[in-house]
């Protein structure tokens, strides 16, 4: 009979606990949980309870995630660790990766915890099982041979010249050849296609330190943790290796998704200002170099303050995204474009490719209209203002100082509307 699956949950609010437990059960999902609010709790739990998951909130009154997720390494370190939480910034969420965090759900989008949770327990349990027959091919030659081949990972037996003996049936997948044509030779011949090792090669510092060594690495469009420990006969000495790897391609992609993530803003897909500030710093250089003009647009969308009271945060989210559509409809794939918060837009664009000032802020305009003219009987309309400073090489200046001057200049056009709809 298979054992229940028993989930330790860390959150102060029961509503929240509920609604995660609801998505679970959604799909039929069936398990014992746990909700504890407090360290002392936690740190129980975590001994009797005997958790196979845990789902916790970053902040809690008296305790906080990243303090629950040492106690869990600690005491419970195979146990996957979800962090389950309202927004926060990018940074903490990259911190929660880099501290051992299994995966990150922001409440607000619950329909990712069901994968998430899948795709954690799942690994697990590969986690688990890698482990259980690594140490099995060290304990019983009898158990090796009836493991090997099961292995998920790619497995190749090498002798003291890092020769193949005998390799597992993924790896002989992975590298689309009979056995017979892998045995004998070395795998960077195999994987790399070179006549000698890699730098960094695991085999070689394995045989200079006699220890485990390991190298993340692009194999075939795929990453790949490759890791090799020694093989010793009875008095010691190095006889060969044990070569493994393991595909951690998801991961990079996540990590490099992270990556993203602190330069993209999320609403709207535009950089944000963290990545508006690199480009555009990039781009100064470029000009000065050149001696090519600038001009910047600082666009903020009007009234959002109504939009949100008035018709709720969803609705203003909305707007925003369709300010950010309407942008890139205007401008070029080459411009700049971001939002830098809240209500307000940026556009970095490169004079001199024959479209003025005037004709952009036409151009906008048009796409604004014809924007809202799609939009049906919708109670509100997008209207936007706008202000632009221009970069010259020849009186160079900080972009801190050249986005100061397009709000200025955004700012005014923003009263002269009010003292115009006022009269």
């Amino acid at each position: 009979m298979e054992k229940e699956l028993r989930i330790l949950i860390l959150e102060d609010e029961p509503t929240d606990a509920e609604l995660m437990e609801r998505e679970l059960r959604k799909v039929g999902m069936s398990f014992a949980s746990k909700r504890v609010d407090t360290r002392e709790a936690f740190l129980q739990a975590t001994k009797g309870f005997n958790p196979d998951l845990i789902l916790a909130d970053c902040l809690l009154p008296s305790f906080d995630g990243l303090s629950a997720l040492e106690i869990a390494q600690q005491y419970c370190p195979s146990v996957p660790f979800i962090f389950v939480s309202g927004a926060v910034g990018e940074d903490f969420a990259i911190e929660t990766f880099k501290r051992g965090g299994t995966d990150y759900i922001l409440k607000q989008r619950l329909t990712r915890l069901v994968p998430a949770v899948n795709r954690a327990l799942r690994e697990a349990k590969e986690r688990a099982e890698h482990k259980r027959i690594e140490e099995a091919l060290w304990t019983s030659a009898k158990e090796w041979r009836t493991t090997f081949d099961a292995i998920n990972d790619l497995v190749a037996l090498m002798d003291s010249e890092g020769k193949i003996l005998r390799c597992n049936r993924a790896m002989a997948n992975f590298l689309e050849r009979p056995f017979d044509k892998i045995i004998g030779h070395r795998c960077f011949e195999l994987l790399h296609g070179t006549s000698k090792t890699v730098k960094g090669c695991p085999f070689s510092r394995m045989q200079k330190t006699h220890c485990r060594e390991s190298l993340v690495l692009a194999v075939r469009d795929r990453w790949f943790n490759i890791a090799v420990d020694p093989l010793v006969d009875q008095e010691g000495k190095i006889v060969g290796g044990v070569h493994i790897m393991s595909d951690i391609t998801e991961r990079k992609q996540m990590e490099e998704k992270l990556r993203a993530l602190s330069f993209v803003d999320d609403l709207t897909g535009l950089n944000n200002r963290r990545g508006f500030l690199t480009l555009a710093e990039q781009q100064v250089k470029i000009a000065n170099r050149t001696k090519g003009k600038m001009l910047l647009l600082f666009i903020d969308l009007d009234h959002m303050k109504w939009i949100n009271d008035t018709y709720g945060h969803q609705e203003g989210d909305q707007a925003l995204r369709e300010v950010a559509a309407i942008l890139r409809e205007t401008f070029r794939e080459s411009d700049i474009m971001a939002r830098m918060g809240g209500d307000e837009f940026v556009v970095l664009t490169i004079e001199g490719n024959g479209e003025s000032e005037d004709l952009l802020a036409t151009r906008l305009q048009e796409n604004i209209a014809c924007h809202n003219n799609g939009t049906g009987n919708r109670d509100f309309k997008l209207s936007m203002s706008m202000g632009t400073a221009t970069y010259d090489p020849r009186c160079p200046c900080l972009i801190d100082e050249l986005l100061g001057r397009a709000d200025q200049s955004m700012y005014e056009q923003k009263r002269m509307k009010q003292k115009n709809s006022s009269q």
